[in-house]
């Protein structure tokens, strides 16, 4: 019981500071607008002030855009990039196809010449050994 007491004076006590230190803000606030208005000088700085600040904001806007401008071409530029990469990847695994087919065409072509050779060879035995019956 005494502890949630004094917790609870501790947490008015915060409640307190919070809402004094905000009094003193705005009696300074007030303060400030007092002399402000008092003062033509005052005035015109923070005329200058206010102006400032907005061409600040301006460009901090500005600025922004472009930045999320270069961000978009950015990006557009990695998607480009990629794709390039993906079709240049396609295309060599195009070109190992085409060479691929092209030695197993070479190796079919030595094998259909081989074979001819063999039946040549074995028509030439054949005529020889036909001529041979033909003389004798």
């Amino acid at each position: 019981r005494i502890a949630n007491s004094l917790d609870e004076i501790n947490a008015q006590r915060c409640h307190a500071e919070r809402e004094a230190d905000r009094r003193r803000q705005v009696v300074s606030d007030a303060r400030v607008k007092l002399a402000m208005s008092a003062n033509p000088e005052l005035q015109a700085l923070q005329r200058r002030c206010m102006a400032e600040r907005a061409r600040d904001e301006q460009s901090l806007f500005l600025l922004q855009r472009e930045l999320r401008e270069e961000q978009d071409r950015q990006h557009e530029v990695v998607e480009l990039e990629a794709r390039a990469l993906h079709k240049q990847r396609d295309d060599a695994s195009a070109l190992q196809s085409c060479s691929d087919l092209r030695s197993k065409r070479v190796d079919v072509r030595r094998e259909i010449l081989f074979q001819i050779s063999q039946k040549e060879a074995s028509c030439n035995e054949f005529r020889e050994a036909e001529l041979r019956e033909d003389r004798e």
